[in-house]
């Protein structure tokens, strides 16, 4: 099959412009698995042209030509292959435990704003911290294209017909995907006053993340308001575990 030049021409420009725009991803921090895979398709692609175009060259030198481009055409899939594992997800799964009242978290509480939580308390050996009002904010660590599990250690002390929500931010518009973590009609077995885990996953994507970092929400709608002066039905929080 006759490979015309203006499909050559073509080709080169969409490989120039897939090239510029994973280099631009790379350095704003928004990079994702898809735009990878594309890259390393037209490399592939970039490849078997040279290489049909030295089989049917007649020249002397043509042999030091297609060895000179397999070389080239090796170290720019190295270097792709080298780019996903950075970038994609290819590397280990990671995971970050915040122990709510730990001394780290007493330098510098993993939930936010203050206001909307109590200071440390404990009960026997459990430090916990108390979620006083409807909304509460922490940050994880993520890469886009990969899966993360959000478990949280908590005292249910949630009245009838009450829930708590787990939001991640979309930054390109600012507003929380939300997803109930817990709901007390759920629970065919009464919790109340135990310590129980409760556990959300998301699927990352390039715009829940600021260097490298996307923003969580908890939401409990009957905390809305003040509930520091009564200290009726707030929520204890033991720890927050993210695996991804």
């Amino acid at each position: 099959m006759k490979v015309s030049k203006n499909f050559v021409k073509v080709f080169l420009s969409l490989f120039l412009l897939v090239i510029i725009v994973n280099l631009i991803a790379v350095l704003a921090d928004f990079y994702s698995v898809w735009m990878g895979y594309t890259l390393l398709v037209f490399f592939v692609a970039f490849w078997f042209l040279s290489f049909r175009k030295n089989l049917k060259a007649k020249e002397d030198n043509s042999n030091l030509v297609f060895m000179a481009e397999l070389v080239f055409a090796m170290i720019v899939v190295i270097a792709v292959v080298y780019l996903l594992y950075i970038h994609i997800g290819l590397n280990p799964g990671h995971s970050s435990f915040y122990d709510i009242g730990s001394s780290q978290d007493a330098n510098n509480s993993y939930l936010s704003p203050f206001y909307r939580v109590s200071g440390i308390s404990n009960q026997g050996n459990i430090t916990y911290r108390n979620i006083t009002s409807s909304l509460v904010y922490f940050n994880v660590s993520a890469y886009s294209g990969e899966k993360i599990n959000i478990s949280i250690k908590l005292l249910d002390n949630f009245p009838n017909n009450t829930k708590m929500n787990i939001g991640i931010k979309d930054w390109l518009n600012g507003s929380y995907s939300n997803q109930v973590m817990f709901n007390s009609n759920s629970y065919t077995i009464n919790e109340t006053g135990k310590w129980i885990v409760v556990s959300a996953n998301f699927s990352i994507e390039s715009s829940n993340l600021v260097n490298g970092t996307a923003n969580m929400l908890i939401s409990i709608p009957h905390l809305a308001g003040d509930q520091t002066k009564t200290n009726k039905n707030v929520i204890p929080i033991d720890w927050i575990n993210i695996s991804a």
